[in-house]
C-alpha cells in the first residue's frame, strides 16, 4: 500500500510538472516536462525528446512540425528536429549571447542577441545575420515569439512589441500588464493575471477570466484558445475583430 501511495504521488507530481506550449497544423500538442524534455502528443500516439547535456529548455518553436526549434540559451544552442523528434542540425552560437531563437523562413532563425540587444535574422547554412532590428537597451525581453514573418517580443514592463518581416517594430500593446502570451498566424493572445484577452490593433475583447490566478499555460491555434491547468485542457473561442 505504502509503494503503491509513493508511486501515485511521483506520478501525479509529474503532471504537475508538464507544461503546455502549443498545437501545430496537424493538432499534434506540445509540451515540455520537466524543463528539458519536450512530448508531442496526439490521440494515436507519444513521442519525446530529451537532451540532458544541454540542460533546461529555454524555448521552442513548432511554426513548421517538420522543423522544430528548440534553443538551450546555457549553451547557445539550437537543436532542429523533425516530425518525429529526432535530430537532424545543430546551430551553435559560439561568438555569441543569444537569448532566444525561434523559425524563420528556409534555413533561418529569428533571434535575440543580449549583447546588442537587437532581434535578427539569421541564416545559419551560412552563419550570416541578414537583418537586425533597431536596439532595445530600453527594454528587457522575457518572452520571444514569432511565426515565419513576425516576432513578438514581450518585455518586462509588460509592453509587447512585433517586428515584421523587414524587422520594423511598433508597440502593439503597453496598457495592460502583460504577463504571457500566444500568437498564431497574427492573432495574438494576452494573459493579464486571470483574464485572458484577444488583442487586435491596440484593441482588446476579453475571452475568460479564471477563478483564480492559479498555474496554467496556453495556447492558440486558429480562432481557439487551449487552457491547461495541469491535468486536463479546457477551450474557448477567441473572438475576432471587425
Amino acid at each position: 500500500m505504502r509503494l503503491y501511495f509513493l508511486f501515485l504521488l511521483v506520478f501525479i507530481k509529474s503532471i504537475a510538472q508538464e507544461t503546455l506550449y502549443g498545437t501545430d497544423n496537424l493538432n499534434n500538442q506540445y509540451y515540455i516536462k520537466n524543463n528539458n524534455t519536450i512530448l508531442k502528443k496526439n490521440i494515436k500516439s507519444e513521442s519525446q525528446y530529451t537532451n540532458i547535456a544541454l540542460g533546461n529548455i529555454s524555448n521552442i518553436d513548432i511554426t513548421n512540425p517538420l522543423k522544430i526549434v528548440v534553443y538551450y540559451h546555457d549553451f547557445n544552442t539550437a537543436i532542429i528536429l523533425d516530425n518525429q523528434l529526432n535530430k537532424i542540425d545543430t546551430v551553435n552560437f559560439f561568438e555569441r549571447n543569444i537569448r532566444f531563437a525561434t523559425k524563420a523562413t528556409a534555413n533561418k532563425l529569428w533571434i535575440f542577441n543580449e549583447e546588442t540587444h537587437q532581434v535578427e535574422l539569421y541564416n545559419y547554412r551560412i552563419k550570416k545575420t541578414e537583418l537586425t532590428s533597431e536596439n532595445l537597451f530600453q527594454e528587457v525581453p522575457i518572452k520571444f515569439k514569432s511565426d515565419f514573418n513576425h516576432v513578438y517580443v514581450l518585455t518586462k514592463k509588460h509592453t509587447l512589441i512585433a517586428f515584421d518581416s523587414f524587422l520594423n517594430s511598433k508597440v502593439i500593446s503597453k496598457e495592460k500588464k502583460i504577463t504571457d502570451f500566444d500568437v498564431d498566424n497574427q492573432t495574438v493572445v494576452i494573459k493579464e493575471g486571470s483574464v485572458f484577452y484577444s488583442l487586435y490593433k491596440k484593441e482588446y475583447k476579453k475571452i475568460i477570466t479564471l477563478e483564480s490566478d492559479k498555474k496554467t499555460s496556453f495556447s492558440i491555434k486558429g480562432d481557439t484558445l487551449f487552457i491547461f491547468d495541469g491535468k486536463q485542457i479546457q477551450s474557448y473561442n477567441v473572438p475576432k475583430f471587425d
